[in-house]
């Protein structure tokens, strides 16, 4: 019996031993797998499979994902299963993907068109620029057959529709497409001079930077003819030695001999106001249209602070319940008690016509200076034809 008992305590120290070492491995966080140890969260590849991968949890127990490794072969490249990126079909239009079952592929009907490709449903740009076309089944293109006006191409190689405007050939003139794909342009004579062109009645700068040129009606140029010598000062020419009064209205300037500008550097108890000189003492408009303002002794501006009810349209002022034209020449417009200015939003159709932009209905006088011309409602011109 003793001996008995001293066989089972034996075997109980036993287990408590092991439990203990089992016990003690588990805090390490390691875990046993097919003969290698492994740190908790460390993932690991499975011995001879190149999919799935296991991890050691906390707990010291080993987890395993379980995919299918098959593989996809498609025109002649390997695909995987559990490689989710798709690939193209043969035609280059439909997606394949590598699936456990085999590879499986989308099954659009595809249009080939101007060498792109398309899937059925999509809509294309028809080679018009104006109509459009569509895929359709059994690969077929489909395109809608509308007339188009066009007035040519642009620069840039697109269309130009009814209703743009456009430099013409000239490089002076402008033209404006009309609905019925004829174009009317400007008549302005023209000049070249360096290079750039110039419209009849155009002032620009001479070569020599000082002259000043003009485009003549018979597209020729007429410059001024002054000694180069003299000094350019806000747009006039002075002579060397010639004295002149400087912008600010109290300074006096010279022009050297070297053609530079020498001015005196007096203080001046002039205003400058809104881009005007104004004398000590004198009375002005402020820019709100209902204040005054003077120019003080020192130099400064005050201007009186009442508050203002009219309406500011354009740079001119309007009374509450005022009606005037808006800038679109053929809008009409409203001052409101509160300041704000309405409009109404008719759309303008307007007429060119020897490079002037005339309103529906306007009636105006033809080029040979006879005739009466008039603004259609589809934008073209109408003149009578009296002989002259």
């Amino acid at each position: 019996m003793a001996k008995t008992t001293s066989w089972i305590l034996y075997i109980f120290l036993a287990v408590v031993s092991t439990l203990a070492w089992v016990h003690g491995e588990t805090n390490l966080s390691r875990c046993f797998y097919e003969g290698g140890v492994y740190e908790q969260h460390v993932v690991f590849p499975v011995i001879d499979d190149e999919c799935n991968s296991c991890r050691c949890t906390e707990s010291g127990t080993v987890t395993c994902t379980n995919f299918n490794c098959s593989e996809c072969m498609f025109n002649g490249t390997l695909y995987q299963s559990w490689n989710i990126n798709a690939f193209n079909a043969t035609d280059d239009c439909n997606e394949c993907h590598c699936t456990k079952s085999g590879t499986w592929c989308t099954k659009f009907v595809c249009c080939t068109y101007n060498g792109t490709l398309y899937r059925e449903g999509d809509v294309l740009p028809a080679p018009d620029d104006c109509n459009s076309c569509w895929c359709v089944s059994h690969g077929r293109v489909s395109c809608s057959d509308t007339f188009c006006y066009f007035c040519g191409y642009n620069d840039l190689g697109g269309p130009l529709r009814p209703g743009d405007t456009f430099t013409a050939s000239d490089g002076c003139n402008t033209c404006q497409c009309l609905r019925d794909g004829t174009t009317n342009c400007s008549d302005y004579k023209c000049c070249r001079y360096g290079g750039t062109p110039y419209q009849a009645g155009e002032l620009f700068r001479a070569t020599d930077g000082c002259n000043t040129c003009r485009c003549m009606e018979v597209g020729t140029v007429s410059c001024t003819k002054f000694n180069c010598d003299d000094c350019l000062y806000d747009g006039t020419l002075y002579q060397p030695k010639e004295i002149f009064r400087a912008t600010d209205g109290c300074n006096h300037c010279m022009c050297l001999e070297s053609r530079t500008i020498q001015c005196t550097d007096m203080a001046c108890n002039n205003c400058l106001y809104d881009g005007k000189l104004y004398k000590p003492g004198d009375k002005f408009n402020a820019t709100d249209g209902c204040n005054t303002c003077w120019c003080s002794e020192n130099g400064t501006v005050p201007c009186t602070e009442i508050a203002c009810i009219n309406c500011l349209y354009n740079g001119t002022r309007y009374q509450p319940g005022d009606n005037f034209n808006a800038t679109d020449g053929c809008n009409t417009c409203q001052c409101l008690p509160d300041r704000s200015v309405a409009c109404t939003d008719v759309v303008c159709i307007n007429c060119m016509y020897n490079g002037t932009s005339y309103h529906l209905g306007d009636s105006f006088p033809g080029s040979d200076g006879c005739n009466t011309c008039g603004c259609r409602s589809d934008g073209s011109i109408v003149c009578t034809e009296t002989a002259c």
